[in-house]
């Protein structure tokens, strides 16, 4: 009986994951311009404030488990073959490229912008403003473009700031806060993240 139960409910399960994940599939074409082979999931999310379809593009046979956000003018563009994981955030203001066989895991933060200005008499302004005007708006922070390269693979709970260039075939490793450009071929690791060694080629 307990048998039964439960693979009823794991049956339910699989066809409400089934009907999250064409609705957010929905959703996510209607937001952006996507290539073939396109597969996302029940958490998949495209938030794309950039008033242009054409500001998200995304190539040939990804799959994308990740929320993408994008505001003002900004652009997101990624290759093919490329692959985020469940809760990975992508939040752009400016640009963020990312290239082929790109493997970015679970958890991951890519930013190109602060969110907040780093002038404390800007942030106080904000607060006295309440908390959901215009000051809150990550168009007034500092900004600078992202690019990862292709054949890249960015480990779990990493986090990607502004201005950030990740050369072809590099390694960040899990937990990493990169916070500067990072060499091809290289591994980089810790907070804020170091060269630590080079893959082999």
């Amino acid at each position: 009986m307990i048998k039964i139960i439960t693979n009823g409910y794991a049956l339910i399960q699989n066809i409400a994951n089934k009907c999250k994940t064409f609705v957010a599939k929905k959703k996510f074409i209607t937001a952006c311009v996507v290539g073939e082979n396109f597969s996302c999931g029940p958490s998949s999310k495209c938030i794309n404030n950039t008033g242009k379809k054409e500001g998200i593009k995304i190539g040939n046979n990804c799959e994308i488990l990740a929320q993408f956000v994008a505001e003002r003018d900004a652009s997101i563009t990624i290759g093919n073959y490329t692959t985020m994981r469940d809760k990975t955030r992508l939040f752009a203001i400016d640009e963020i490229i990312i290239g082929d066989y790109v493997i970015i895991s679970n958890n991951v933060t890519i930013y190109d912008n602060n969110n907040h200005p780093i002038c404390p008499e800007m942030r106080m302004a904000m607060s006295k403003s309440g908390f959901y005007g215009d000051l809150w708006h990550a168009k007034h922070s500092d900004h600078s473009p992202i690019i990862i390269h292709d054949n890249v693979w960015i480990g779990e709970r990493a986090i990607i700031l502004k201005g950030v260039t990740i050369g072809k075939g590099a390694i960040i490793s899990m937990g990493a806060v990169v916070t500067k450009d990072v060499p091809e071929y290289a591994i980089a690791a810790g907070n804020p993240a170091r060269i630590v060694k080079n893959v082999k080629q």
